[in-house]
């Protein structure tokens, strides 16, 4: 409402919409049609806000002439938006990096208007919301404003209100009282290769202080009887067993099979999965990084088993979640971020 009556006082030249695309399975690229009719699902509240505020007829012709343009979130890189009245709407889905990026494209004589619920972030856990983000970091800053609005702004059904009030007051009763959640840690089994490392019970130790604290930062369960397996070998040994799976015959500080095929934050089943550990690369990276040899193998189980829950660092927004919930996972154990 805002940007529209900005627009037609002549305040602005232009009204530029965007929103994360947020999806199950599928990605942008793979909808039909041009960039109009693949966001415009994505953006349809938005539309819905300016048909009521402008006459639709206005509205089409501001959309044909560019006066009202859909810009993609995952395109305003290197844009620098001026006269502008600028729309980040569902914010609490950008990641951290998304919303700097997008913060950092306002021009002269532009405004940005960024909404979202925090209560609602659909991002995959351990990534932090740029929203949520935003509101702790940006308040001081002259020019930056935060509108918090609740249920008694509602302007939907009567019903609406009653709703939103139900579900903070459950919240609040579930923040009061956290569920305890009673879990039993998979049965361990381990296989030493090579005689270096340390014996069978200070492993288990060690292995289970990472397993159990992954679990709980993590919010990770398995089935009843679970079993996770870990052989610790050579740098010779990991390197055979690279060449074999991976095609690459060279040694690594840890490999992670998992039982089959799984999703993000969820076991293949009552096998979780396989864990192998080079002694050499492993003693040396420690050495390397100044570190205890005991935190730099917590930390590798760590980034291990979260693997074979699905977490990966393929990509970069992957990397970001997955070093995230490492760092929060490693500080509860009082283990310095390995990634500053």
């Amino acid at each position: 409402a805002y940007a529209a009556s900005l627009l037609e006082r002549g305040a602005i030249d232009r009204i530029i919409l965007s929103r994360p695309a947020v999806e199950a399975g599928e990605r942008l690229g793979f909808l039909p049609g041009d960039m109009k009719e693949k966001v415009d699902p994505y953006l349809r509240p938005l539309y819905d806000a300016l048909y009521d505020m402008m006459p639709g007829d206005q509205v089409e012709r501001a959309i044909t002439s560019g006066v009202i343009e859909i810009a993609p979130l995952a395109f305003m890189r290197g844009r620098t938006l001026a006269n502008a009245a600028v729309i980040l709407d569902e914010a609490q889905n950008t990641t951290s990096m998304q919303m700097k990026m997008f913060l950092t494209r306002l021009g002269e004589n532009s405004k940005m208007i960024v909404t979202g619920d925090p209560t609602q972030v659909d991002l995959p856990y351990g990534q932090i919301s740029g929203l949520v983000e935003a509101m702790e970091i940006l308040p001081v800053i002259e020019g930056v404003e935060k509108v918090i609005f609740t249920a008694a702004d509602v302007v939907r059904h009567r019903l609406v209100t009653e709703i939103v009030n139900a579900y903070d007051a459950a919240a609040k009763i579930q923040a009061e009282n956290p569920p305890q959640r009673a879990r039993t840690l998979p049965q361990i089994d381990i296989s030493i290769e090579n005689e270096n490392w340390p014996d069978a019970d200070v492993l288990t130790r060690w292995v289970k202080t990472a397993v159990a604290e992954t679990a709980n930062t993590a919010s990770l369960d398995w089935p009843e009887g679970a079993e996770l397996s870990l052989l610790f070998t050579s740098d010779n040994e990991m390197a055979t067993i690279n060449g074999q799976w991976r095609d690459k015959p060279v040694p690594t500080n840890v490999l992670s099979f998992p039982g089959g095929n799984v999703c993000v934050g969820e076991p293949s089943g009552r096998m979780i999965g396989d864990l192998v550990f080079a002694w050499e690369t492993v003693a040396r990276e420690a050495d390397e990084q100044g570190k205890t040899f005991e935190n730099h193998f917590i930390h590798l189980v760590v980034h291990g088993f979260l693997h074979l829950f699905g977490y990966d660092h393929l990509e970069d927004e992957e990397a970001e979640v997955m070093e995230n919930l490492e760092t929060r996972i490693l500080s509860r154990l009082g283990i310095a971020d390995p990634y500053a």
